[in-house]
């Protein structure tokens, strides 16, 4: 059996909310029978870990595009971060490291984008 759920989507980047409701701001239904509560995690919050990691993919994410896969971009990245104090301890301490994964990985998306596309 295929089941199909339609998820809607919530514009949360001026959100003031910690938490959310799909009971309520998702579906505006105080009496619908599922209840979900999530957290929200704002992206300038740098004191929390996981705001910094948001932070490091929307970094990730521009330098790609700016750049391409290659390995200034996974070095502006981590400079940029580190800047910006974003995960800076984490990145000072393990550069090296961070650099060889981010590079592996970049290079198997590049290696599996024409099987992708061949796929088609």
């Amino acid at each position: 059996m295929n089941i199909s759920v339609m998820w809607p989507t919530l514009a949360l980047t001026k959100l003031e909310k910690k938490t959310i409701s799909l009971r309520n701001d998702v579906w505006h239904n105080p009496k619908a029978s599922i209840e979900l509560q999530a957290r929200v995690i704002n992206a300038e919050d740098t004191e929390d870990v996981t705001g910094q990691y948001i932070i490091f993919c929307h970094v990730f994410d521009d330098q790609v595009k700016l750049y391409g896969r290659v390995r200034f971009a996974v070095e502006e990245i981590i400079r940029i971060c580190q800047d910006k104090n974003v995960l800076r301890e984490y990145l000072e301490s393990r550069k090296k490291e961070v650099i060889t994964i981010m590079n592996t990985l970049l290079t198997r998306i590049m290696l599996q984008l024409p099987m992708a596309v061949n796929a088609k």
